[in-house]
């Protein structure tokens, strides 16, 4: 992922990569996959939900535009989430694969020491649970 550079009013990086001709951005306040083709989604940390998102160019993090939000279809959110969840879980094997054994199991532990974490599920339960969901959504 290339590190872009951020203005003064972010406190948070944003790192961004091409991915099959989409791309695929990361910030502390939203996630997204930003195609030309599909449908493209978008996850934001502040409303804690996912959208498909109306634009191949990522939105400027706390700053969606509601007419490039579409909350109506389902059929299209659950088709820009998988898309999504094959680059994570793609991304998830590359961490497996370049780094340490404990490696997600670190970074668990630390981000549960921070104040106000919401902890999620360990590394190996949230794995599992994303490679059920989209293994189900496949067939």
């Amino acid at each position: 992922m290339t590190r872009l550079e951020s203005d003064n009013s972010q406190s948070t990086s944003r790192y961004r990569m091409d991915y099959n001709g989409d791309l695929i951005e990361l910030h502390g306040l939203c996630v997204g996959r930003y195609s030309k083709k599909d449908p493209s989604f978008l996850y934001t940390r502040q409303f804690r939900r996912c959208w498909v998102y109306g634009d191949s160019k990522p939105p400027f993090p706390g700053n969606y535009n509601k007419e490039l939000i579409t909350t109506n279809s389902f059929a299209l959110l659950e088709e820009a989430s998988l898309k999504f969840l094959d680059w994570w879980l793609e991304y998830e094997l590359w961490i497996f694969k370049n780094t340490y054994p404990s490696w997600r199991e670190k970074c668990f532990n630390n981000f549960k020491k921070l104040p106000k974490s919401n902890i999620w599920l360990r590394p190996d339960v949230a794995l599992s649970w994303l490679e059920k969901y989209r293994d189900s959504r496949s067939m």
